[in-house]
């Protein structure tokens, strides 16, 4: 057909035919044009987490192809695999928030169980801050900020958790060294709890009130092994002094 353009025929002027080529060449680009605007809104929606949005826009890019056109191969491909992560990304997004209520719910259920145990507790607040923290990250920031204040409240459970079991193990415990060590952790434990809020935000009351309980408990225990330190230094000092006079006495 391009060809045909040098062609003269009587029924059809050159200068139609090169028109009609001209409109073509437009018409393409304007449709490819259109296109890449599609793909690019779809690559901005998805960036800001719509993503029912950014994938209407990136499957409609895609439906805009050219399969014929090798010059697009690339591009093709590309958009084909964007559009395939951004669907997995989006299923998952939406298998976290299911999973998420359902974790809330189990929580909830543990904690009238009077039968349940730390480590099931514990299982079912880590998985849920998993699943916030996934959450946070991939859906649009006024949705986020919702799931990163519930994060800062299952970090404040966690805790809480945490220092319940410290304490049970504390009570068990007879030697003062043990008791010191178990403080300290559990101290190191809570400050770093507090100091991973998002976004800098203060640590809750509850949390600072554990950290205080905690820094107490430990300032109690190192007096503890301080005073029996003490008093074994004395026993030394009493049993060379008594070495010391036998053996003078020997002499």
């Amino acid at each position: 057909r391009m060809l045909e353009a040098f062609v003269d025929q009587p029924e059809r002027p050159r200068s139609e035919l090169l028109d009609g080529i001209e409109r073509l060449r437009i018409g393409l680009e304007q449709a490819r044009a259109a296109r890449d605007r599609l793909a690019e809104n779809a690559e901005h929606a998805l960036a800001r987490g719509h993503w029912t949005t950014g994938l209407f826009d990136m499957e409609r890019a895609v439906e805009r192809l050219n399969p014929g056109d090798d010059s697009e191969r690339v591009e093709a491909d590309r958009l084909r695999e964007r559009l395939q992560a951004a669907r997995r990304i989006k299923q998952e997004i939406e298998t976290a928030i299911r999973r998420n209520v359902e974790l809330n719910a189990s929580y909830t259920s543990l904690e009238d169980d009077p039968m349940s145990t730390f480590d099931a507790r514990l299982r079912v607040l880590q998985e849920r801050r998993d699943c916030l923290i996934f959450l946070g990250l991939h859906v649009p920031n006024d949705r986020a900020e919702l799931y990163r204040k519930d994060l800062r409240t299952i970090e404040t459970q966690l805790a809480v958790e945490r220092a319940s079991d410290a304490e049970r193990r504390l009570d068990a415990l007879t030697d003062p060294t043990q008791r010191l060590r178990l403080a300290r952790s559990t101290v190191e434990i809570l400050g770093a709890t507090g100091s991973s809020s998002d976004g800098g935000t203060e640590p809750s009351g509850r949390l600072i009130r554990l950290q205080d309980h905690w820094r107490t408990v430990a300032s109690q225990c190192q007096r503890t092994v301080d005073l029996l330190h003490q008093q074994e230094q004395h026993k030394q000092r009493q049993r060379r002094r008594m070495i010391a006079i036998a053996v003078f006495a020997i002499i």
